[in-house]
């Protein structure tokens, strides 16, 4: 995109949402001429849409209304307002306090109840068994060590309760073409401690680089299992990982067979990633 049509750009924003876009106008990464601040805005202000897409997900396993929900990382407060008209009693946790405010600004502009923190889930107190629905939504790329904040999440989690993830694939050959923060090639076929400087210095594609790792969909599959939840998304790995849930008799057979002569699941999962997942998948897992 040119200087010219970036700082030209004029997005649509609801009388609702006018507060919380001043707010993040002024606050916003980037400035109105950087190549990135239309998909920021843009991904911002569809941020409600995506959580009503998210609940629409979950209510295929619960209903929200009355449950309460954890918003990891929560950003704009798109998922709370969302899952709050379904009825959740919301919770979010934001550690960049700029951005909390924004989510502030937007739960009041919708007028919309919502607990809203400033902190990492790692620095937070809940009792264990706290929450009934717990979303980290393109998030969990971000933190410091995403296996200390998944097995937390199953721990915050109470029995019967689900975990609603989104996570990139660090695998799938369009984000090695084009990494989706950054739209630059190869950044994950590099080392981590390398990407911050060809990101910043080399390629002066972002202020900052602060994507932690990928977390591969295998190694969030074990934690899972290992707190007791059943994984129930994706389901090329939930199939691979209880083969009882295949419907197909000689299918479940056949997968039972190769796992006792073959049981290297890290390889299987790595192909399913590979091969299966899109570039953005989905996890969901419930607690038992």
């Amino acid at each position: 995109m040119s200087t010219a049509s970036a700082t030209c750009f004029r997005p649509q924003v609801l009388p609702e949402d006018r507060d919380y876009f001043d707010l993040y106008a002024k606050t916003c990464e980037y400035a109105p001429s950087d190549r990135n601040y239309r998909k920021s805005v843009e991904w911002n202000l569809s941020a409600i849409a995506r959580g009503q897409c998210y609940a629409d997900a979950i209510e295929q396993y619960m209903p929200l209304r009355g449950k309460r929900a954890l918003d990891i990382g929560c950003g704009s407060g798109g998922v709370c307002i969302a899952f709050a008209q379904r009825g959740a009693l919301c919770t979010g946790i934001e550690p960049a306090e700029y951005r909390l405010e924004w989510a502030v600004a937007r739960t009041r502009g919708h007028q919309v109840q919502a607990t809203l923190i400033s902190k990492k889930l790692e620095d937070t107190d809940f009792p264990d068994g706290a929450f009934d629905v717990i979303t980290a939504t393109d998030v969990l790329e971000h933190v410091e060590d995403y296996r200390i904040v998944m097995r937390k999440m199953c721990d915050l989690l109470a029995p019967g309760g689900l975990i609603f993830a989104t996570v990139p694939n660090g695998f799938h050959v369009r984000n090695i073409l084009a990494e989706n923060h950054t739209g630059l090639f190869g950044v994950l076929l590099l080392p981590m401690k390398w990407r911050p400087f060809y990101v910043v210095n080399v390629r002066k594609a972002m202020k900052s680089h602060h994507v932690s790792y990928f977390p591969p969909c295998h190694t969030l599959v074990a934690i899972c299992q290992s707190r007791g939840l059943v994984v129930l998304e994706p389901v090329e790995i939930a199939k691979l990982s209880h083969p009882e849930g295949i419907s197909r008799r000689w299918l479940q057979t056949v997968v039972r067979a190769l796992l006792r002569l073959f049981p290297f699941w890290p390889v299987y999962h790595r192909l399913i990633s590979w091969f299966l997942l899109p570039p953005t998948y989905t996890l969901v897992a419930q607690k038992r």
